[in-house]
């Protein structure tokens, strides 16, 4: 099962990998804090720009990549 973590080219993209990881991570992470405090946590800045993090590094590094061809 592919889930879309492979690349045009056929090899898995890392920035697709890592922030499938930390999307569940944080998932499994907030619904614990649900469930032992009976409350709702707030979607953190800091979670959310580690994934973009992730994202923008991978797209960056391909368009470095198609400006040296």
């Amino acid at each position: 099962m592919k889930l879309g973590f492979l690349k045009e080219s056929g090899e898995y993209s890392f920035a697709r990998v890592v922030g499938f990881s930390l999307v569940v991570y944080w998932m499994v992470f907030a619904g614990r804090i649900s469930l032992v405090t009976n409350t709702l946590p707030d979607l953190q800045f800091g979670i959310l720009s580690l994934i973009l993090l992730a994202y923008g590094i991978n797209k960056t590094a391909e368009v470095m990549t198609e400006i040296k061809k």
